[in-house]
């Protein structure tokens, strides 16, 4: 009788303890079926883990090719557009240095003319128009053949050549020979009165005409440059 007592009383505390726990197993036992489930579970985890392992290794070796082509093209195009920079910039430098040169050059030609006007103002400002001074007063001599001389703006006079580069002034602007920065131009001007050294203006006297040839030099990265212009003058009369 006890020992049944005892029995209801274990049972009894079993269903008590256990009673919170309904629907859970303390210990569940797996059947054959259920173990090779599990193992082709953990099989196929295996498989598809080797697979995008690598399909990862695969996709970062294209990847860092298509890194460096892209790098490739990005640097080819930075570069192409640095080249074309550049040269419109060296293109850009040559132009201004071909219309300065073009400018000093013309401005020779304005300087030896301006002395051919001031001659011919002078000899007319008394009434007469009698050759004095004379029209070439200044200008060279009868004899001269593409005699080269200097002139600029600060003197107005035909000085002896003497390779003399031409200077900026900041403050007007002018380009002399003695005022402001060194410039990389020279300006010869050549003189010829003689009608042997030039081909004279057909229906003029040789005497009333003589040949202005401006030239202005100057270097450009490393290659010699010049500019040259040539015009005829005439006496007035």
């Amino acid at each position: 009788m006890a020992g049944r007592r005892f029995r209801s009383l274990s049972l009894g505390l079993r269903k008590t303890i256990l009673k919170p726990l309904t629907g859970f197993a303390p210990f569940r036992k797996f059947n054959k079926s259920q173990k090779f489930y599990s193992r082709f579970q953990l099989d196929n985890s295996r498989t598809m883990y080797k697979k995008s392992h690598a399909n990862f290794l695969t996709g970062s070796g294209f990847t860092l090719l298509e890194t460096i082509v892209a790098l490739g093209i990005i640097l080819g195009g930075i570069s192409g557009a640095f080249g074309l920079a550049l040269q419109g910039l060296s293109s850009a430098s040559v132009a201004k240095n071909k219309l300065v040169a073009a400018n000093l050059a013309e401005e020779g030609i304005e300087l030896v003319r301006r002395i051919r006007d001031n001659n011919t103002i002078a000899d007319i400002s008394d009434g007469f128009y009698d050759g004095s001074p004379e029209w070439t007063a200044g200008i060279g001599s009868a004899a001269d053949c593409n005699q080269q001389y200097k002139i600029d703006v600060s003197n107005s006079a035909l000085l002896s050549y003497d390779m003399t580069p031409l200077r900026l002034d900041s403050a007007t602007g002018l380009y002399t020979h003695s005022v402001g920065a060194e410039t990389p131009f020279r300006r010869v001007v050549e003189i010829t009165r003689s009608s042997t050294c030039f081909e004279p203006m057909p229906g003029v006297d040789s005497s009333n005409q003589f040949r202005v040839r401006s030239k202005v030099y100057w270097t450009e990265r490393g290659v010699a440059k010049e500019v040259v212009l040539d015009e005829i003058l005439f006496n007035w009369r």
